[in-house]
């Protein structure tokens, strides 16, 4: 076998979980030591229970089968990567509990840049949508790679930013790589993997509940600073934060109303020490970037009508009531509407419900 077959042996244990396989890598040294032991050693080594002993050697006579199923992977578009692998990320290795190997669909090798995880709830606000999709492409386009775990909500808004600004960015998933959790993300699903790449350190279809914690401690490990959008009080995302402080990594968190329960999560972490996330630039010290201030005013308005620009200018991440833009503007209904319609057609307004408008092109 090959060192990666080896790798990928080893990972494919029955019952053998990454905190034992550390220990026999410490006393082994290598995956293909650990395949070629005697019983007896592994037995005097003191580190597997007889029933994980049982699993190891069940492992050995399953060889062709274990790495049968590697080579079906592949052809799947599905790589392997071990903690050897120079497309494994280096952010991981240095976390308490680092996977022992990655299922990755996509390019692992565009990882190289300062990076950011922006977590928050499924069930989220359009505002904190909005939110999300604005930091993520600020932050891409200032050379920062967005890392999320591709859930419905914050997480989703996070990665389309990004991969509205162009640039690439990285979804952890709690499954299976080639199955799309949660269904409704297929499109996503495959535009990440275009540029940028959907990981998991499970190749089994089954999700079960303690997997999602387990995936957040990768999201958290891979970044260099996390950002909490809009989370509720004992939230997967507080989790994600908890892990990323353990980790030695900054946190930000965007505020809420205090009213709303929705941003409970955000506002305690404030109150507990996170840092205050009002605009992208409080993150760029994070990386020692220095990226001129953003503003609506960077966007290239050549191609705008004067009307077209009026409105845009009144447009802003929340979104605003028709009424009330016809109020600030002064426009008459029917140039008003024609004017948001054609912003829609460009790419620069979204209409997140009936007669609502919210301005969305922040590059």
């Amino acid at each position: 076998m090959t060192k990666k077959e080896y790798w990928y042996w080893l990972c494919h244990i029955d019952g053998l979980g990454s905190v034992r396989i550390r220990k026999l890598l410490e006393y082994f040294e290598e995956p293909e030591a650990i395949y070629c032991a005697l019983e007896k050693e592994m037995e005097a080594c003191g580190i597997l229970p007889q029933r994980a002993i049982e699993s190891w050697k069940k492992a050995k006579s399953e060889k062709e089968k274990i790495i049968g199923s590697m080579e079906a992977m592949e052809k799947k578009g599905i790589t392997f990567l071990s903690m050897e692998d120079p497309e494994y990320p280096a952010k991981l290795k240095e976390i308490y509990d680092p996977p022992i190997g990655l299922y990755v669909k996509g390019k692992m090798d565009l990882f190289d840049f300062p990076s950011v995880a922006i977590v928050g709830a499924r069930q989220c606000t359009e505002y904190g949508r909005e939110t999300a999709r604005h930091f993520a492409r600020v932050l891409s386009d200032a050379g920062c790679t967005i890392v999320s775990g591709m859930a419905l909500g914050i997480d989703t808004a996070g990665h389309r930013g990004a991969l509205e600004a162009g640039n690439a960015t990285f979804a952890v998933l709690a499954s299976n790589v080639s199955v799309c959790y949660p269904r409704e993300n297929i499109e996503i699903y495959m535009e990440i993997q275009k540029n940028g790449a959907v990981l998991s350190e499970y190749d089994k279809e089954k999700i079960v509940p303690g997997m999602f914690p387990m995936r957040n401690r990768i999201i958290s490990g891979m970044a260099d600073c996390v950002i909490v959008i809009e989370a509720r009080e004992r939230s997967g995302s507080l989790i994600t934060a908890d892990l990323a402080l353990e980790q030695g990594k900054e946190v930000f968190a965007v505020p809420g109303r205090i009213c709303d329960p929705i941003s409970s999560g955000c506002n305690e972490l404030i109150k507990n020490g996170a840092h205050i996330l009002t605009k992208p630039e409080d993150v760029f010290s994070c990386f020692q970037i220095n990226y001129k201030k953003f503003s609506k005013q960077k966007i290239k308005k050549v191609s705008l009508t004067p009307v077209e620009k009026i409105v845009l200018d009144h447009l802003e991440a929340e979104a605003k009531h028709v009424e009330q833009l016809l109020w600030e503007t002064g426009l008459p209904i029917s140039v008003l509407a024609e004017t948001l319609l054609h912003l829609e057609i460009k790419n620069y307004v979204r209409q997140p419900e009936k007669n609502y408008y919210t301005f969305i092109n922040f590059s």
